[in-house]
């Protein structure tokens, strides 16, 4: 017959070894889905670059292009990057990866398998321990033997949850517009001054997810909330003759503009004079993007990210600001040609918002807006 202590060593070896298996299972599914997920702007970028329809339908990307260019639009991408579902017709069904479901899922994998690594720091030495019990009784060899390399293993597991868990999850993306109807959380103000309520009947709500700004245009949307450093993601789609504008750090009073940052939203046909800043994705008056990859009339993909002095934007799969705001001395001056600030010189935490100035009745729709608060 087989003694208790070593069924009992035996299962728990048994339970350790599962352990084991399933702490390395969810790192590798879980890190390896979380990096897939990366991957939809890129896809987007390339879909946009063959002519392509995308459209988004229930968690998935529906591309939509002539079949002969099939080869041509693989070829762009290494093949884990997407997942085919169906190609029927000239639709290829792409399914969208969960980063947040598959974050989770490698914290998880780490805290699993720390505890593994402190179980089996902590039951080596009691083997250990037993062994020696018949040939020595002082308890303080006993006391060290379990502690040095329990906390040894501590301190190791401590270190690498830090190393590998904090650039992934940092935070999770919280939706900026939940639940249908007027968002809670933000204020409607004027355009150019936020410390003023707006003028005439804008509105602005929100229906299946999607945010329409409205009516009477000239007017700021902006949170109650301030932020400083975070990610932001959203798609836009504007009018004929839209506007609309990003703003970023911007004081509760004061024009967005000049007074914080606004990331543009607009195109020639709005202003037929406009300069390079003054077009989508520039800060207004201050810098201008790297290229113009705005799709009229179209949803335009957009994450920004803002962290102390750096700003990222990535438009339609495309870097077009990547930049250190301290270094930007230029002369801004407002509307009624008096000096702004530089941008050096503006806010590094605020409120953020859009805004709608479009013409012909247009309106400002965004949807997919959702943002990560980053750890300064």
């Amino acid at each position: 017959m087989i003694p208790i202590r070593q069924q009992l060593t035996v299962r728990l070896t048994l339970h350790l070894v599962l352990a084991v298996l399933l702490g390395g299972s969810l790192i590798w599914y879980g890190g390896r889905q979380f990096i897939l997920s990366q991957f939809d702007a890129t896809l987007m970028a390339r879909a946009e670059l063959i002519q392509s329809t995308v459209e988004e339908n229930d968690g998935h990307l529906e591309i939509e292009f002539n079949r002969s260019r099939l080869h041509e639009f693989k070829s762009g991408l290494a093949p884990v990057h997407f997942q085919i579902r169906s190609c029927s017709g000239l639709r290829l069904i792409v399914v969208r990866q969960n980063a947040e479901l598959h974050s989770r899922l490698l914290q998880l994998g780490i805290v699993v398998a720390g505890a593994t690594a402190l179980s089996l720091a902590f039951l080596a030495p009691q083997r250990r321990s037993r062994t020696r019990d018949t040939q020595m009784h002082n308890c303080g060899r006993h006391a060290a033997g379990h502690d040095g390399p329990a906390m040894n293993c501590l301190t190791l597991f401590a270190a690498l949850s830090c190393l590998l868990s904090r650039p992934l999850l940092a935070g999770d993306f919280t939706p900026l517009f939940p639940k249908d109807g007027v968002p809670e959380g933000w204020v409607i103000r004027h355009w150019a001054d936020v410390s003023k309520p707006a003028e005439g009947k804008p509105v602005w709500t929100v229906k299946d997810g999607m945010l329409t700004g409205s009516g009477d245009r000239g007017c700021w949307f902006l949170t109650e909330k301030e932020y400083g450093d975070f990610e932001l993601e959203y798609e836009f789609r504007l009018g004929v003759r839209g506007n609309s504008g990003l703003a970023l750090r911007t004081p509760a009073a004061g024009d967005p503009a000049f007074d914080g940052m606004e990331l543009q939203m607009a195109d020639f046909r709005y202003n037929p004079q406009a300069k390079p800043s003054e077009l989508t994705g520039g800060l207004y008056r201050a810098a201008a993007p790297s290229e113009q990859v705005y799709k009229p009339e179209d949803w335009n993909a957009i994450r920004i990210t803002l962290k102390g002095t750096q700003l990222k934007v990535v438009l339609n799969g495309m870097t077009i600001q990547d930049t250190d705001l301290s270094t930007h001395t230029e002369e801004v001056l407002r509307h009624n040609n008096t000096k702004a600030p530089a941008i050096k010189d503006r806010p590094r935490r605020g409120r953020i918002g859009f805004q709608n100035l479009s013409r012909d009745n247009g309106a400002v729709e965004i949807k997919g807006a959702r943002i990560r608060e980053l750890e300064s």
